[in-house]
């Protein structure tokens, strides 16, 4: 018959193991979480920024210019120029970003900023020295330009956004299957605890409490010679000699 210090070791294994399995699982949450939340910071939150810096750049080249063709400041054009090197900045550090290869061309984004660029140039020049009418001609396509060069910043922003929310949802479903763990571990040790609880109780206690029913027994007999009850025992006498669990 399997002793009561064996017994009781092998649940303290047991409970052991379940300990240290359960805080690898969470040290490893824990590092999940924390790569996603450096993603986000790092990477995700950085590209919202920058595609809001490159819409606002856009919307100075196009506000500067149309005020060069309107009042005729040719100060405009300077400040046109600074709007389109700055998108052209905020462009090259977005590609930068890990992950952002994967969002859109760049190259291609930067071939019509350029375009757009030149084209708002050639309608300030044409209201300058041809005239409004040659400058109307250039106009509406400026003007469509620029709506196309907003879409594109546009999806820019909506893919960074999309790369937040992602995340942001694995960061959330990480918590929640941690919250779980810890309520299965809770779980876990509770049983083994009630176990090891009702292994004491069967094992030990049990047999003491027959054996001192039985001396209760016997001396209200007065029969010194009675027996005490099968069971455990030799556990018992272990336990009394200090050998249980140590």
């Amino acid at each position: 018959m399997t002793s009561l210090r064996s017994r009781f070791y092998t649940g303290l294994l047991i409970l052991a193991c379940v300990t240290l399995i359960t805080s690898l699982y969470h040290l490893y949450e824990i590092r999940v979480i924390h790569a996603k939340l450096a993603e986000v910071q790092r990477n995700a939150v950085p590209s919202v920024l920058l595609a809001n810096r490159m819409e606002v750049e856009a919307v100075q080249v196009q506000q500067w210019l149309t005020d060069v063709s309107a009042t005729g400041d040719r100060e405009g054009y300077k400040e046109a120029k600074g709007a389109y090197r700055n998108f052209k900045i905020g462009l090259e550090e977005f590609r930068k970003v890990p992950g952002n290869e994967k969002i859109a061309d760049h190259d291609t984004t930067l071939k019509d900023f350029e375009s757009y660029y030149a084209l708002g140039n050639k309608m300030a020049d044409a209201y300058l020295d041809d005239g409004q009418a040659a400058g109307n001609r250039s106009m509406r396509e400026f003007d469509e330009q620029a709506v196309a060069i907003a879409g594109r910043i546009a999806k820019l922003r909506a893919a960074s956004l999309d790369r937040v929310g992602n995340a942001s949802s694995e960061i959330e479903n990480t918590i929640t299957v941690a919250w779980y763990s810890n309520l299965a571990q809770l779980a876990v040790v509770l049983v083994l605890v009630v176990g090891a609880g009702i292994g004491m109780y069967r094992g030990f206690l049990r047999p003491v409490y027959g054996l001192r029913d039985s001396l209760q027994r016997a001396l209200q007999e007065n029969d010194l010679g009675a027996r005490i009850p099968g069971g455990n025992a030799a556990e018992t006498s272990d336990c009394f000699l200090g050998e249980c669990i140590y």
